[in-house]
């Protein structure tokens, strides 16, 4: 399978599963595990996934972060009110 073909699959499977580690993506496109960490900073930095510990996660839409617009997460330093 060429790089471009893993892409649009990696993409796919991320998108409908919500969070995909490196082991399941191995799995399921008979790569290796660099060849799937490589793709995964491709696909980052190209923001068409999120890259997080372990794996991928799908982006999250507007919609979902909420009112703060961060999904939550606060940067360091910053406390709620």
């Amino acid at each position: 399978m060429i790089a471009e073909e893993r892409w649009v699959r990696i993409v796919d499977l991320v998108n409908s599963q919500g969070v995909l580690t490196v082991a399941q993506l191995m799995e399921e496109l008979n790569a290796s595990e660099s060849t799937i960490r490589r793709d995964l900073v491709h696909l980052h930095s190209v923001g068409r996934i999120r890259k997080v510990h372990g794996g991928a996660a799908r982006l999250t839409s507007a919609r979902s972060l909420g009112r703060r617009g961060h999904g939550g997460v606060l940067p360091l330093g910053r406390r709620m009110r």
